[in-house]
């Protein structure tokens, strides 16, 4: 049988809409290899034929810029590196080791590599340079309560990072990432919490800090605190039971919140009111192997409420799936694609 009997055979064998796929991801790879005009046209033209050929090569873009930016980004800086370093060595005297061919075959297997190992630890491990730079920090799955030289305590969420600074002048936290439930020790020097735009201060009390993907929430369980964002610009007090959310925009309006249900998550539950999907996800993402990615935008901010068990982040995707419908794809272990 000819590659294309095969191709065509393949094709009768293949389930609805998986042969469009097919095609969407051909032209989307010419496309990357040979951009010009005349594909774009051809492209255009393939997409206009009905809203399920729109629709599968939509998906195609969106998966690439979301799941292969940071690999193809870094392989193009690599190879504009390469591209530089064989033109100079174009004009070396041949005597030079690296002028030889199994130098370049080797010095591109090295950048593949490379490309690859970045890719691996983007999978695999994405906080690993927040934790090279913390003094604190914890893996997927697993929570630690750490001890200030005050006394004062945090307890970390899992897949955390802080950093500290403790001396006569200050006793401040740094939240690199993730979650963590202060515990304050009652002194008259200030205990500063700062995680993105924002400051928390206190002197002694109980709360939350929580950084999302697009903003950071602050949320006392006893005591006050006080909440200021870009340099003291806008600040806000709170007290027991109270949250506020804030951005780059600034604080948004306070809201009265359970702090037992805000604090589920140190007893393996994660409640959540009018929260976005992608926040949902990146907290069972926080207790999942490898990563999850949304690649619509409408479906990532998309706002939810309920109740999971953090113990089982796969019963709790598809918890989430069961209520909004989407489409769950995993590719190999680390990587779990959500979609319309």
């Amino acid at each position: 049988m000819s590659y294309s009997e095969q191709a065509d055979a393949n094709k009768r064998r293949a389930p609805p809409g998986e042969h469009l796929r097919a095609e969407a991801r051909a032209l989307f790879v010419q496309r990357l290899h040979h951009p010009d005009e005349k594909l774009n046209r051809k492209i255009a033209k393939w997409r206009q034929q009905g809203p399920e050929y729109e629709a599968a090569f939509s998906a195609i873009e969106s998966l690439w810029q979301v799941s292969h930016q940071p690999a193809s980004q870094l392989a193009l800086e690599e190879k504009q590196a390469l591209e530089r370093y064989l033109a100079h060595a174009a004009h070396t005297p041949q005597k030079h080791l690296w002028h030889s061919p199994h130098w370049v075959m080797l010095s591109a297997l090295c950048l593949v590599f490379f490309a690859l190992l970045f890719t691996g630890v983007w999978l695999e491990r994405p906080g690993l340079l927040q934790q090279l730079a913390a003094d604190n920090f914890t893996q997927r799955g697993q929570q630690k309560t750490i001890t200030f030289p005050d006394g004062s305590t945090a307890l970390l969420d899992a897949d955390s990072a802080l950093t500290l600074a403790f001396d006569a002048q200050q006793r401040h936290i740094r939240l690199l990432r993730g979650a963590a439930f202060f515990t304050v020790k009652q002194a008259t020097l200030p205990f500063t919490v700062s995680a993105a735009n924002g400051l928390v201060s206190v002197t002694g009390t109980r709360f939350i800090v929580r950084r999302l993907n697009q903003a950071t929430q602050v949320t006392v369980e006893h005591g006050h605190v006080n909440v200021s964002v870009n340099n003291n610009a806008q600040s806000i007090p709170l007290s027991v039971g109270q949250q506020v959310t804030f951005n780059d925009h600034g604080l948004q309006p306070t809201e009265d919140v359970d702090p037992e249900q805000m604090l589920a998550w140190r007893k393996g539950r994660f409640v959540f009111y009018q929260q976005r999907l992608d926040d949902v996800v990146s907290e069972i993402e926080r207790y999942h192997s490898g990563r999850i990615l949304i690649v619509n935008n409408t479906l990532a901010g998309k706002k939810i409420s309920g109740s999971l068990d953090l113990a089982d982040p796969d019963n709790a995707l598809h918890s989430l799936q069961g209520s909004l419908g989407f489409q769950l794809t995993h590719i190999a272990t680390p990587l779990t694609i959500i979609s319309l």
